[in-house]
């Protein structure tokens, strides 16, 4: 079991050569707050505004996102320890490091900063 960022989310949404990683990935137990949702969807549409791929592309995998096997978790009962991770991370790394914190699980992220400094309160596994 493992919490998932939405830079993590992000690189299997949009990455078509982590395919087989994706599969395997999607395959676990995985949850995430429920800012995942409002991150996810934010990048992906920086990425359609860039150029980097198409609208409809956007708006493909923001459909995608309601099917896919993650446990969002309200993000009320994480608020506490959100504050006290904050001399640590911005409130938004704070909601996933404190999410896995507090569910003893993995932080799956591609954040290289966001990883060396979690590796502090929880396991850490960076996709690449």
């Amino acid at each position: 079991m493992s919490v998932i960022d939405a830079s993590a989310l992000i690189e299997i949404l949009l990455k078509d050569e982590t395919a087989a990683k994706s599969r395997r990935l999607l395959s676990h137990d995985l949850f995430a707050p429920a800012i995942l949702i409002p991150e996810t969807v934010n990048a992906l549409k920086k990425s359609a505004r860039l150029k980097l791929v198409t609208k409809a592309i956007v708006r493909d995998k923001v459909a995608y996102l309601s099917l896919l096997p993650i446990d969002l978790v309200p993000m009320q009962r994480l608020s506490l320890d959100i504050w006290e991770l904050s001399d640590s991370f911005s409130a938004y790394d704070a909601c996933y490091v404190s999410l896995a914190k507090q569910l003893e699980h993995t932080l799956i992220t591609t954040d290289t900063k966001l990883a060396r400094e979690a590796q502090r309160f929880v396991e850490v596994h960076v996709l690449s």
